[in-house]
């Protein structure tokens, strides 16, 4: 990892970190697009193979809004830092979240976080630590048990009981956002398709995905504490920069359009970890090194 940089290469990275509102706003309007075509597309071609689809593309699109929730935390988003906030009706409200909410956290995340902590990350999710060299364990901690329940229901469990409901900051946009929502469907008669195509992914695949995203991106990676991630699965759900995991921790300002260039510009790959593809990546989450 570098530790001082030419100052043609600062130069450029300070170029590399400029916001912009146009392609924030058009990335917001693809994600939300390719939510609403899945839905249209299994509404009018109905097949019982397109719901489960449908599903599974929208819980994808769901990870892309976090991501998108992720950098309006970075105030990477927007130009200017008060739309990162009153603009989270399109990307943080309709996963149950704000901006005000996730901030402190995660700055110290940023602030805090070291090699050290891949030894006990995923201890949120029900990592054992003391049975990480077990393979037979985390093959099942990894490929099955997400399958089972335990976080769909965490993360149900999560929003119905969190502390965060008596905080006017996050209940007030929050349950406005979910009455307004439920409200126009109901008057539209058309609850099922909130149910199916929100409701559904939001607490069956998502949860998922979410899961392999965090436990790929920070659990046991010994050099720097963060993983690279290569490859078509990487390409295909691996959304706005998540991709890129080093560098966002090296320089936090660069927004995600930005991050690949910004890699391939400072960042060199025999230095980090790097899964090559989705089965090599869980394979280093499995194979513990000592």
């Amino acid at each position: 990892m570098p530790r001082s940089l030419a100052p043609d290469i600062r130069a450029t990275l300070r170029g590399l970190s400029r916001r912009s509102d146009a392609r924030a706003f058009l990335t917001i309007a693809v994600d939300w697009g390719v939510i609403f075509l899945a839905a249209l597309v299994s509404e009018t071609f109905f097949r019982p193979w397109l719901i489960p689809l449908a599903v599974i593309v929208i819980a994808r699109q769901m990870n892309a809004l976090f991501e998108l929730h992720h950098h309006a935390i970075h105030a990477n988003l927007f130009t200017r830092k008060t739309w990162h906030s009153r603009l989270q009706l399109l990307y943080s409200l309709p996963l149950t979240t704000t901006i005000a909410t996730d901030r402190d956290d995660h700055m110290d995340h940023h602030r805090t976080y070291s090699p050290e902590d891949t030894l006990t990350w995923g201890t949120g999710y029900g990592l054992d630590p003391a049975r990480r060299h077990d393979r037979r364990y985390m093959t099942w901690f990894l490929w099955v048990r997400p399958f089972l329940g335990p976080l769909q229901l965490a993360d149900l469990k999560e929003i119905l009981t969190s502390q965060r409901w008596r905080d006017p900051a996050y209940r007030n946009p929050v349950a406005a956002f979910w009455i307004c929502a439920v409200a126009a469907f109901l008057v539209a008669g058309r609850l099922d398709l909130l149910l199916w195509y929100w409701i559904v992914p939001r607490f069956t695949v998502f949860p998922i995905l979410f899961f392999w995203d965090d436990m790929l991106g920070h659990y046991n990676c010994p050099r720097t504490g963060t993983r690279e991630m290569r490859g078509v699965w990487f390409r295909l759900f691996g959304t706005h920069g998540t991709s890129f995991h080093n560098v966002h921790h090296l320089y936090p300002a660069i927004p995600w359009f930005n991050m690949e260039t910004a890699t391939r510009l400072v960042l060199d790959e025999s230095e980090v970890d790097v899964a090559h593809g989705f089965v090599d990546g869980m394979r280093q989450l499995v194979m513990f090194q000592k």
